[in-house]
Order: C-alpha cells, then structure tokens, then sequence
C-alpha cells in the first residue's frame, strides 16, 4: 500500500481546534460555580462539557498519523519497528520529563509531592495507581493511554492490515469498553476514565479511518460534507451517552479521511489553527500550568473588568490561549523540533 507521505493541513487544523476546545473547558471548571452568567446556558454548558472530548480526538488522529507513518518506514527505513519506538521516544519523552519537572517544583509544597511521585510520573506507572497525586500533571493520563498503545502499536499495525480486522478491533474494543466501566470502582471516576481499556476504541477507531481512506476514493466535495455533517452532529449532541458520544466523535473525525485541505482551510484564521495544531503537544501539557497563573491575575483585576463574567471568561480564556501558545512555540523551537530532527538523522540510516 503505497501512501502519500505529504504532511495534512486539515489534521493539524483538528488539533488546533481541540487544543482550544481543551481550553475552553479547562478555564470553564476553573472559574466560580456561582454566576448568572452561567445559569440556564444549556447550551454553552454543553459545549464547554464536550471539550474533554477533544483528547479522543486526539487519540484518533494520534493511531491513524501513525499508521501512515508506520507504512512509509516499511517502505523507506531498514528496520520500521526499531525506528518506530526510537522516534515515539524522542518525540514524546523529552518534553514530557521537562513538564514533570517544572509542575513538581511549581506543585511541590502545595500538594505535598515526594521523589516517588515525580518517578511515577516520568515512568508513567502512575497509570496504575488510584491516588491522584501520582498524577499530579493532571494531564498525564492521557499520554499514559497514549504510550500504553504505542508499546503494541508496531505490531498491531503489522497484524491489523485490513480494514475489515480494523473494524473487528473497533468492536472488540468497544465491547471491552462497556465491559470495563460496568465493572470499575465508581469511587475513582478518574482512574476509570483514564484507563487504556476505556480509550482504545479511538485508537481502532482512527485505523479504521486510514483503511477506509485507502480502500474507498472519495472526492473533494464529499470529504467536505463530511466534515460539516460530522461537526454539526457533535456539537448537537447534549447528552453523554457512552454509544452515541463514541459513534459522534468518530463521524466528527471523519475530516482525516483526505488529505485535500477541508472547508475550515479556507478562512482567514486557517493559518494560525493549523500553526496552534503543530504546537498541540506543548499547549497540551503546559496549559493548566499556565491557567493557574492567568486565572490568578484575572480574578485580582475582575473588579475593574466591565460587563463582569460576560468578559471575564473570555478574555481568561484568550490570556491563557496567548501564554501557553508562546510557551509552546518556545518548546516547539527548543526542544521538539531539535530533538526530531536530530531522531531523523539517527534513524535514517537503521
């Protein structure tokens, strides 16, 4: 299966779109509970409540991006495996010591984190453990989800080479995610949600849409429906029914399926959203850090701001966008990039 090695524009404006919508929901539950401007807005409820949804995005754009970078190594590199888990290892580790680090120094005396914490965090065994100070990032789960999938993920791109095995792997997942929350301890909601088995459906899920990519053509016009049907349905959805929110997000993913750039390529602020998606790593771990501080100024200035919480809110939000935007683009330039480009060098030649 030959495939296109040009990089998709639309992936990186998706996650330039959940990166935002993480945000959104982020400094939403970090405000106060008690304001009109909040009460009786379902739908703004709504919509800031789905943004926790956009890290499936991610997971799903993550196994479909790496299923297609899995099949150029086969096609360019010696050893695909070896130079899969090298490249995974640079890319994500790195930068993610870096944040356990700072958020240790910055956490420490308030949370009252110990040398043990740290390592589990830098390890990722914190997966395992019910106690949330061991994931004191907060945002660690995800990439423990993450990297519990890339220890297998090789060789289940090696096995799951069709898109009828890719639609089984869906379903098995999925029963095994239903099987899963009726099960798990609801006195830890956190350890349940954050659980591998409670996410790899969406890693199948974005398989699936990298075979049904190269199995069926589709055109330029169609690709585009479908992402307006699919984001249309999203955000239409007011209730989270584990069925309903999975099958949605999917449908709502469905703007993977080419790599023609989609209709939101075609608006002014396309440039920034697709440069927002290729700092989506750093944004990711360094936004809640960020919040604290925001948050922190915004509420000693909230007194002189007019309107009240009709402009709070917002401008908390475009404050925090703005600094962790910069902090990322520093990450990105520092640290990612190098460190990528020094993992190209290492692996071209295995």
């Amino acid at each position: 299966m030959s495939v296109n090695s040009e990089r998709n524009l639309t992936i990186d404006l998706l996650r330039g779109l959940a990166s935002i919508w993480i945000i959104f929901f982020h400094v939403r539950h970090a405000l106060p509970e008690n304001t009109d401007f909040y009460s009786g807005k379902i739908w703004f409820e709504n919509f800031i409540h789905y943004g926790h949804k956009s890290v499936n995005i991610f997971f799903m754009l993550s196994s479909y991006l790496l299923l297609k970078r899995f099949r150029i190594y086969q096609e360019t590199l010696k050893n695909p495996i070896r130079s899969f888990y090298i490249k995974r290892f640079l890319r994500v580790l790195p930068l993610w010591w870096l944040a356990c680090l700072i958020y240790f120094f910055v956490e420490r005396n308030a949370l009252g984190l110990e040398s043990k914490h740290l390592f589990s965090s830098m390890t990722f065994i914190f997966g395992f453990f019910k106690e949330p100070a061991f994931n004191y990032t907060t945002v660690g789960w995800s990439l423990f989800v993450e990297e519990s999938f890339y220890l297998f993920a090789p060789f289940l791109f090696l096995y799951v080479d069709k898109l009828w095995k890719a639609v089984l792997m869906v379903a098995v997942t999925y029963i095994v995610k239903f099987y899963w929350f009726k099960n798990c301890d609801p006195a830890f909601p956190n350890f349940c949600y954050g659980s591998p088995l409670a996410n790899y459906n969406y890693f199948f899920l974005g398989i699936t849409l990298f075979y049904f990519e190269h199995t069926f053509s589709l055109s330029k016009k169609l690709k585009e429906w479908l992402f307006c049907i699919g984001g249309l349905s999203f955000f239409l959805v007011h209730f989270p029914i584990p069925g309903r929110e999975f099958l949605i997000t999917g449908v709502f993913c469905s703007v993977v399926l080419g790599s023609a750039p989609g209709i939101l390529l075609r608006n002014p602020l396309s440039s920034f959203m697709i440069q927002t998606g290729q700092y989506c790593y750093g944004i990711y771990l360094f936004h809640l850090m960020m919040l604290k501080g925001t948050n922190t100024f915004m509420n000693s200035i909230s007194n002189y701001i007019p309107f009240g919480f009709y402009l709070f809110y917002p401008l908390c939000v475009l404050l925090c966008f703005l600094v962790t935007f910069i902090a990322a683009k520093v990450s990105f330039d520092k640290v990612e990039a190098k460190i990528s480009h020094w993992g190209r060098k290492f692996t071209a030649g295995i």
